[in-house]
């Protein structure tokens, strides 16, 4: 058997620099070409050397794991041993996704009439990579996506007039909404899930009055307690500006892994409108609020 060095170096480069993509795109990892190029050919020379027998130490299980390490950091120069670890796995995942992609390819385009294992040429190594491209793309990002979104839904438990509703909050990083003056932050709730909280006075005006006029038709509200409470807010949005109007509950609480803490400065912003098709939220929480529990919590743990 003949073993032609540079086509298995070619080869081998080309296929590294494919996984090392892949895992910069499923992991969401920024790179520097020359790293990525550097860390493919760099795998490339390791497969190279497996076909020497006195090199045989450095291709057991732990040898192959330090040497995904060190093409990982090779590639992306990650700093933490967290980024390591998981752009290490993503690694691994990929190899595993687009060594099966284009173990399918072959069985797939195998003719039943030839043998039984057909050999990998080249355009069944490029199917067998877009396949897995299209798998990573699909499954891997939105399951990541998934589980980002599932680490940023906060349940929410809101007061006011003796009156209590719970929900769950979706952390909106982009959110920078403070009322004037005050500078408090604005927490945006569906105006559906405010409905057990508001007494019946308001939600009969804010069912009846478009949510247009919500803001310079609050004489037609009867509720001057709640009145005494309401806030004007200027906002943005994609379409332009205009005023939401907000109130200040008794108490706003939000449900961490330590447990209930108040942000007691939070303003309600009044939402006419579904946040959220599923309905897996029903409410965006401003990020200055989970700043105030961290701070917060700091504080009990020095104290």
């Amino acid at each position: 058997m003949y073993v032609y060095a540079d086509i298995l170096l070619i080869v081998n480069t080309v296929m590294n620099g494919v996984i090392l993509l892949l895992t910069a795109w499923a992991a969401g990892l920024g790179y520097k070409a020359w790293r990525l190029l550097a860390a493919a050919a760099l795998g490339a020379l390791y497969a190279l050397g497996g076909l020497l027998p006195a090199a045989a130490l450095l291709y057991v299980p732990a040898a192959k794991l330090a040497a995904a390490v060190l093409l990982v950091w090779l590639a992306f120069g990650l700093k933490t041993w967290r980024a390591m670890l998981l752009a290490t796995a993503t690694f691994y995942l990929v190899s595993l996704v687009l060594g099966g992609a284009v173990l399918g390819w072959l069985l797939l385009a195998a003719d039943p009439r030839g043998p039984a294992w057909p050999t990998p040429a080249w355009h069944h190594l490029a199917a067998g990579a877009a396949l897995a491209l299209l798998l990573t793309g699909l499954v891997w990002r939105r399951l990541l996506a998934g589980l980002t979104r599932r680490r940023l839904l906060l349940p929410l438990v809101l007061d006011y007039a003796g009156r209590r509703v719970s929900l769950t909050a979706l952390l909106d990083t982009g959110n920078h909404l403070y009322t004037p003056g005050s500078h408090r932050p604005v927490v945006l709730v569906e105006r559906s899930r405010l409905e057990p909280l508001l007494g019946s006075r308001v939600n009969d005006y804010l069912r009846q009055t478009p949510p247009a006029d919500w803001p310079a038709a609050l004489d037609r509200c009867p509720d001057q307690e709640w009145l005494a409470r309401v806030q004007i807010i200027p906002c943005r949005s994609v379409g332009g500006g205009g005023l939401l109007l907000g109130f200040r509950p008794d108490n706003l609480a939000v449900i961490t892994a330590t447990g209930s803490i108040t942000a007691a400065d939070a303003v309600v912003g009044v939402h006419e409108g579904t946040l959220c098709a599923a309905g897996t939220y029903g409410a965006l929480l401003h990020p200055a609020v989970l700043r105030t529990i961290d701070n917060k919590e700091e504080a009990g743990i020095c104290a």
